[in-house]
């Protein structure tokens, strides 16, 4: 995946010793206002276009998300809390695998999700509150994965509760 210059510059934190494995809501909450204290306002937003593969855990969480406004479609699976708070990204294509835990988890502007050809995990996209299209969702679905997204009413052409209830797996 080729990453713009804009979003390449900044270190990455090592999550390779993080053994968090319980609710990730409190952690959500804290890297959102450790966020808020570091992210420089975006001075412009960027499309990401398409991605050839997978998008890896926390790819884009933290003071890079806020330039995001869209990405295409996405060959592969997306990583848990990957756009985690990209609050400026708006539309996401086909995406062509699972969708990780907390992967959009509070991307307010989002409205557009196309087809995703895998399951999709815990609050995937919790707070999404402009959610309104999601395309076809071939695997099942664990967890409160709209949780707030109170704008979105059918998935794969049928009522959202109904859909939820149908493809719910344990």
């Amino acid at each position: 995946m080729n990453v713009p210059p804009e979003l390449s510059d900044a270190p990455e934190y090592d999550y390779s010793n993080d053994d968090y494995r319980g609710n990730m809501d409190c952690f959500s909450d804290w890297a959102k206002q450790f966020a808020s204290c570091i992210a420089p306002k975006p001075s412009k937003t960027i499309d990401l276009g398409d991605i050839n593969g997978n998008v890896e855990s926390r790819k884009y969480m933290g003071w890079k998300s806020n330039s995001i406004a869209s990405v295409g479609d996405i060959s592969g699976g997306v990583g848990r809390m990957a756009f985690q708070g990209c609050t400026n990204l708006t539309s996401v294509g086909d995406i062509g695998g699972d969708v990780g835990t907390n992967a959009f988890y509070d991307c307010e502007k989002l409205e557009t999700v196309g087809d995703i050809s895998g399951s999709v995990e815990y609050n995937a996209f919790h707070n999404c509150t402009s959610l309104t299209t999601v395309g076809e969702i071939s695997g099942g679905v664990r967890g409160d994965v709209f949780k707030g997204c109170d704008k979105l009413k059918t998935v794969n052409g049928m009522p959202l509760a109904e859909f939820l209830s149908s493809r719910m797996r344990r």
